[in-house]
């Protein structure tokens, strides 16, 4: 009942120069809670909506006549990764058959995503790729979405969620806080999902981790608690834009890994697989200001850190054993191992606590019994072991897993890669091996938690 509005009070202002409609501005309602937009909020709008435009007249455009009869958009900041899930639905009003359905990204977020999955009626997994020949303007970056079946004309509305992760899209503002501070950050978007299609009604909400500090308005706008809801918005144009921003505390790590690598090889004379994670940690939330005061961080850990990264938790498989934890100084003893049904939980203290700009590097290390990851059918050995990045809630800019055979393995195939990732294949020899070894190299950028699946 909260979020009920008049279908007026949400129509959106749209801009026109020269004729060609460039994006909407903010109505005379639009506005920010305690403060006037920044030099850096005026100049995302003015890149954003200094160009954009309809979709370009060429292959890959809009199907003309769709049109979204609603639009939901959660954005969660409680975590170090925003999500996002978006809630569709559309029309066909054309005369002839959809077969695609195109949305834009801002190219902010698009540059930091990190997953992306697409569902239809009943979860259905959709395939979608990006479109390179749609031109909204602003950079904005285009995706395609495969419906399989043809959207007839006037047919019933077909429901579709988007479900995104994005990293390092929250700001620490200030940029420096003292060891005892919070942290606060910023996180900016826009007050519309950008759509290639006009929009019927769409809603907005943005859940965030600590007391909001600052929020934009763009009535209707309502706040309650830690979350801020936007709409409903009511006929709004085809690539729509107002720049939002929420200003709130945030005493979580922002951890990424700048680099992972895993190098595992298959030793079917010990029977085992040996698996070696070397791996490069940033933490790129507000930065410390002044020296680190360890005697403060001992007695005080829950004040005088409370956005330090005191550790990292690894998932790792199950029956996994052998562990080890070192660093460029040696082994690491502060680290313990639990095992839950379906991990071993691998609890890594670094020798300093991380806080924001600072970095770190270290290898783990463990062995896993053949019989745990491989298996004999019809002919043929399968090995599956997970893919993804082992520390948990934190994503990799640039990630890859190396995995040696054994010698004499030939009729080599990988199975369920995700989207993303690039293989290339070397040999070497061991010592007193007679054939070469063949080496399989997976890698991608922009890696989530878990890695988005599994390989074979």
């Amino acid at each position: 009942a909260a979020m009920k509005s008049s279908r007026g009070s949400g129509r959106v202002a749209r801009r026109v120069v020269s004729g060609l409609p460039i994006g909407p501005v903010p109505s005379q309602e639009a506005k920010y809670a305690g403060h006037e937009p920044d030099a850096d909020t005026a100049l995302m709008a003015a890149l954003v909506l200094g160009s954009v435009g309809p979709v370009g007249a060429q292959e890959g455009q809009a199907m003309p006549g769709v049109i979204n009869t609603k639009c939901r958009r959660s954005t969660d900041l409680r975590g170090s990764l925003a999500k996002m899930t978006v809630g569709l639905g559309f029309k066909n009003k054309g005369k002839e058959p959809v077969s695609d359905y195109y949305f834009a990204l801002p190219k902010a977020l698009a540059d930091n995503l990190v997953s992306m999955n697409i569902t239809g009626a009943g979860k259905k997994p959709m395939e979608f790729v990006p479109a390179p020949g749609v031109d909204g303007g602003g950079g904005a970056v285009h995706y395609k979405v495969l419906l399989g079946a043809p959207v007839p004309p006037k047919s019933d509305a077909v429901d579709l969620q988007v479900y995104m992760m994005f990293t390092n899209v929250m700001t620490p503002k200030p940029p420096a806080v003292a060891q005892g501070e919070r942290q606060l950050v910023v996180f900016r978007e826009s007050h519309y999902w950008l759509t290639p299609y006009p929009t019927t009604v769409m809603y907005s909400e943005v859940l965030v981790a600590g007391d909001v500090e600052e929020y934009s308005k763009q009535d209707p706008t309502e706040k309650k608690g830690k979350t801020i809801i936007y709409g409903p918005y009511n006929d709004v144009p085809a690539y729509a834009y107002s720049p939002s921003m929420v200003h709130f505390a945030h005493d979580r790590a922002f951890v990424t890994a700048t680099s992972s690598s895993r190098q595992i090889t298959v030793s079917p004379w010990w029977s085992e697989v040996r698996v070696r994670e070397d791996v490069f940690v940033r933490h790129s939330g507000a930065a410390l200001k002044g020296a680190f005061n360890r005697a403060e961080y001992q007695t005080k850990p829950k004040t005088s850190a409370r956005s330090a990264a005191a550790s990292l938790t690894a998932l790792l498989p199950r029956e996994a054993k052998g562990f080890y934890y070192r660093d460029d100084l040696g082994n690491v003893s502060t680290s313990f191992v639990t095992k839950n049904a379906a991990h071993s939980v691998m609890t890594l203290r670094p020798r300093y606590p991380l806080f924001g700009g600072w970095t770190a590097s270290f290898t783990v290390g463990y062995t896993l019994p053949l019989s745990a990851a491989a298996s004999f059918s019809e002919g043929r050995f399968r090995l599956s072991l997970p893919l993804g990045v082992s520390l948990e809630d934190v994503a990799a800019d640039l990630h890859s897993v190396s995995v040696t055979l054994p010698e004499g393995a030939h009729d080599i195939k990988v199975e369920a890669l995700p989207k993303g990732y690039e293989e290339a294949r070397s040999a070497s020899r061991a010592f007193l091996d007679l054939a070469p070894r063949t080496t399989l190299t997976l890698s991608a950028r922009g890696v989530p938690p878990g890695g988005g699946g599994g390989g074979g």
